[in-house]
């Protein structure tokens, strides 16, 4: 999981330093890591996939696991990843409001 972390960062041209102040983690999170000194929390795990536009599944796995979507549904999440780390977390809000709104 580290790895696909690592390159990741490498791909994106983004340092450690820059991934934990963006995502708010400690600046010594991914040196642990990689030591083995502690392993990333689901928290964490979840903000990388965000970050990035990956999914936990292939962070985690390296497996891509897909599932049939609507053109809807595959519209709005074209729309969602072009959005920042902020507004993604605003939208994400907004639909679990909806969704405590909504009567089963």
């Amino acid at each position: 999981m580290i790895c696909r972390i690592q390159y990741l960062m490498e791909q994106n041209n983004i340092t450690p330093s820059k991934l934990c102040s963006d995502l708010g983690l400690a600046k010594s999170s991914i040196t642990d890591w990689k030591k083995g000194k502690a392993k990333p929390s689901v928290e964490a795990l979840v903000k990388i996939s965000e970050y990035f536009n990956v999914s936990l599944d292939w962070l985690i796995t390296g497996k891509e696991y897909k599932k049939e979507i609507t053109e809807d549904e595959e519209e709005i999440l074209k729309m969602y990843s072009q959005l920042d780390f902020e507004k993604k977390a605003e939208v994400r809000g907004f639909l679990k409001g909806l969704l405590s709104l909504q009567t089963v």
